[in-house]
């Protein structure tokens, strides 16, 4: 397994803490429940692990395997009851960073439908 395999599969791992069933895969994300029952340090523990993972993966793969686990960050950050208790969001800037330059650099051509692209 070579490097780049073995961080992936560490930060699969580490999110598949935070799944309810079954492990982590970018494709299947997460469910709504799981969500819903992210604790404040869970989301942004999912949140900035799911932006190193895109990072992490961006030279390498498909554009549409690196920039799936930002977009779901966003939008399990949106949907997260617990961030509106949140004093420091300051963990959702990557985030926000690396969809401006996907955007600029034409790896983000399009937000899922649903997904505010005002903010």
């Amino acid at each position: 397994m070579g490097s780049l395999d073995a961080s992936v599969d560490a930060f699969h791992k580490t999110l598949s803490f935070f799944k309810l069933q079954g492990k982590y895969s970018i494709q299947d994300g997460f469910t709504r429940k799981e969500i819903q029952l992210l604790s404040a340090k869970s989301l942004e523990v999912v949140v900035t692990a799911l932006v190193t993972m895109a990072k992490t993966i961006d030279t390498h793969s498909p554009r549409e395997l690196c920039t799936k686990p930002v977009l779901d960050a966003l939008s399990i950050y949106d949907s997260a009851p617990v961030r509106r208790h949140l004093k420091d969001r300051s963990f959702v800037f990557p985030v926000l960073s690396y969809i401006c330059v996907g955007v600029q650099g034409g790896k983000i051509l399009e937000f899922p439908e649903g997904q505010d692209q005002a903010g």
